[in-house]
Formats: structure tokens, sequence, C-alpha cells
């Protein structure tokens, strides 16, 4: 839809009669909408063959998507996390019992890339202004964990990261990693001490792995959408707090995960 959005309307058209076409080719045993959304239910759910599930209106973050969900609309308390809301509208559209205690996200146990011992990832990078931080702020968080002999590693997915990361890294010492697909970005944060991140799928992602990760929240609510997972913490406030109290809570999550 991004695509589609800044091209031509006679480039997307037929792209998006071919999107229908495949979505159509084939018939759903259940079509689930964990997203809620207006857009997500009429591209998603409305033109797939097959049952659509999703929150009910009095919980999906945008009420008419429930319109589209014929095959079961389910109340979730919107006041718990995303995650634990995930896990049990899928549970209720597929028939199971919802899983109990923390998550288990299927991915290996053991480390996928080189053990890096002193590096720490710092994920700055964000699609929304309201979620970054500072760039002297990480300047100075990365001043601090140089200081304990740790090496900030910066990574960056478009041209603006990539400059942000680069002044970041000459102020503390970092290193500026290549531009990596997924698959070995997940390898490159599993070899790592530990990450300090904003609420972005990396800093999830660090989570799935069990890479101890300080997640801060600077626009959204760690409680309804935290990096959730083992040797996980969250700073609420990060815009007011200071690089010093990031890195002490950062310490303190290294330590807490060194002893389990």
């Amino acid at each position: 839809l991004r695509r589609w959005r800044r091209t031509l309307l006679s480039d997307s058209l037929p792209q998006l009669r071919d999107y229908l076409r495949n979505l159509r080719s084939s018939s759903y045993d259940a079509v689930i909408d964990a997203q809620g959304l207006i857009k997500s239910s009429l591209f998603g759910v409305a033109p797939a063959r097959g049952p659509g599930h999703g929150f009910s209106s009095r919980c999906a973050r945008e009420p008419i998507a429930a319109l589209f969900y014929g095959g079961g609309r389910h109340f979730i308390s919107a006041g718990e996390h995303m995650i634990e809301r995930i896990r049990r509208l899928f549970a209720g559209a597929l028939g199971y019992e919802p899983p109990a205690g923390p998550p288990d996200y299927g991915l290996p146990d053991q480390r996928a890339g080189k053990s890096r011992r002193s590096a720490v990832m710092l994920l700055h990078g964000s699609a929304r202004t309201d979620k970054l931080l500072t760039e002297e702020k990480w300047m100075q968080i990365g001043q601090l964990l140089s200081e304990r002999g740790l090496q900030p590693e910066l990574p960056w997915g478009n041209e603006s990261e990539r400059m942000r990361a680069q002044r970041i890294a000459a102020a503390c010492g970092g290193k500026v990693i290549e531009k990596l697909e997924l698959d070995a970005m997940a390898a490159q944060l599993a070899g790592a001490a530990g990450a300090i991140g904003l609420d972005t799928g990396l800093t999830h992602l660090a989570a799935a792995l069990r890479v101890p990760c300080l997640g801060l929240y600077l626009a959204t609510d760690p409680k309804r959408s935290g990096n959730l997972g083992a040797n996980q913490r969250q700073v609420a406030e990060a815009k007011t707090a200071s690089a010093e109290q990031i890195v002490s809570a950062f310490a303190g999550l290294m330590e807490e995960a060194g002893d389990k």
C-alpha cells in the first residue's frame, strides 16, 4: 500500500488487480487480522476466501474493521500487552487454549552470530519521529558504554539513519555496521552482549533472540507494546531519563541476565 501510494495510478492498479487475483486463488480455513485496522481488514480479510477473524469493535484499534470479521469478533482487553492480545486472538480463531506464561518466539536458543562479548547494539532508528531519542543523548549513552569497556555498534536502514549512526559513532568511538538484510541483522544481534533500542522492530527482534535489551519508550506505552521476553527491561519515560540513568539501567539488566 505504501508503494502504491507513491506511484502513478496507472502503475498501481495492475499490481492491485494481481494482488487480489492471487489472494482469491486459494480458499482459507481462517483469515486472521491481528492489526484491527480498516486497511488490513479491507485489503486482507474482505477479499480473501475464508472466514475472517479479528478483534471486536470494542477493542479493535479502528472499530469499523470489525465489520469484515464474519468468522468471529473476539473481545480481548485493549489494556493487555499486544503480544498477549495476539496470542489470545489466534487461540480464539483456531480453537485452542491460549498459552500460559512468557512467550516463546520459536527462534533457536543458541546464538546465531559470532559472539562479540563487548558489543552493545544501539538501535537508534524509527520511522516515527516521535519515537526518536536525540542524537546528543545517544552520543552520551555511547560514551558511557565506551567508558565501561563496551563497544557501541550502530546499524542503519536508510541514508538518514546512516548519517546519524556515523555522527553518534564518531562521538563515542562506536562502530557503524554495514547495511544488512533481516536474517543477517538477526545474526548480528544474536552475537552481541546486549542492546539498547527504541520501540522498533529490531528491539523486539532482540527480545525474540533473548538478547538482553533495554527498550527506550518515548511515545508508546511499554505496558502495551514493550519488548517482552527473557532478559528484557524498559524505560517508560526515556525522553526525560538521563544518559546516566539509561546506562545504569542497562548495566543492571546485564548483571541480572548474567546471574541467570
